[in-house]
């Protein structure tokens, strides 16, 4: 099985591997509203994949 995680960037209209660390952090540097009662407020998603 195959499972990967999906961070969702607005701004791109996107969703991109949560590998792409560099496109995750520009993105959040631009974002305003990121924390949301202390708590990351990141849209996503994780898919699984089975072969």
């Amino acid at each position: 099985m195959d499972i990967q995680t999906f961070i969702y960037l607005e701004n791109e209209q996107e969703h991109v591997n949560i590998t792409e660390q560099d496109r995750i952090q520009v993105y959040i540097q631009q974002k305003e509203d990121w924390l949301e009662d202390g708590s990351l407020n990141l849209d996503g998603t994780i898919s699984f994949t089975q072969n």
